[in-house]
């Protein structure tokens, strides 16, 4: 379960910087024409299916790839680990659910959507203030490049967005401060196709075995995967 880790610090970057999943309500009023102040997950629920590779590099060294599926109010996160392993993140915020896949053992881990959006720092209650710089291109895909600083309730992030006309989240670089601890990220989006989606990319597999923790806090989420973690160690 070290991926469980790995997820969470991921994740908390991606979310402050204004890029996993799923909308929200409506841009702030009575601001500069230039600068504006909105909900993160609306940066992060792009109006628009598309599929892409991913990538994602730490301060300290670290770097993913994956494959990700995107429609509004669902998404899609496959990483395949150094062991040959994969990994699945489902985001249904549509059904109020999260889902961690382990296709390799045909096994899940369930969460309640609130739960995990709070273990990824909060992505229900951040903000995003941004401020156009000008237009860029991120892999061959027209954008507008945007200075970034980003509030929760569990941190900070300040850095750079790319956001494509359609409001995809293309690239984006910077530092979040979490606890005190400061640390740098990038992550991008590689070979974009937009477009439909097959649905069922979405669903969790039938016949899976699986613990759902659905009605279980933050905390007590933290507990459990500690436990699990433990378990499979010793096996």
């Amino acid at each position: 379960m070290a991926m469980w880790g790995r997820m969470k610090t991921a994740g908390k970057a991606l979310l402050l910087a204004g890029g996993l999943c799923l909308a929200g309500a409506g841009l702030a009023m009575a601001q500069p024409v230039d600068k504006v102040t909105q909900p993160a997950i609306e940066i992060l629920d792009p109006q628009i299916s598309y599929t892409a590779d991913f990538w994602f590099s730490d301060g300290a060294g670290n770097r993913q790839r994956g494959v990700v599926h995107h429609v509004p109010g669902r998404e899609r996160r496959e990483v395949t680990m150094r062991d040959g392993s994969r990994q699945v993140l489902l985001v249904r915020r549509d059904e109020g659910q999260a889902y961690l896949l382990m296709p390799n053992q045909r096994w899940y881990l369930g969460l309640g959507y609130e739960a995990a959006a709070q273990l990824a720092g909060g992505l229900e209650t951040m903000t995003i203030t941004r401020r156009a710089i000008g237009p860029d291109e991120v892999d061959g895909v027209p954008a507008t490049r945007y200075e970034a600083t980003g509030e929760g309730p569990q941190g900070r992030f300040t850095g750079d967005l790319w956001l494509s006309e359609e409001g995809i989240l293309l690239q984006a670089a910077g530092s979040v401060t979490v606890d005190g601890r400061v640390k740098t990220f990038e992550t991008g989006l590689t070979n974009l196709r937009k477009g439909s989606v097959q649905a069922d990319l979405f669903d969790l597999p039938d016949g899976w075995s699986g613990l759902q923790l659905r009605n279980l806090s933050p905390e007590q989420i933290e507990q459990a995967v500690r436990m699990i973690a433990m378990m499979n160690s010793r096996r």
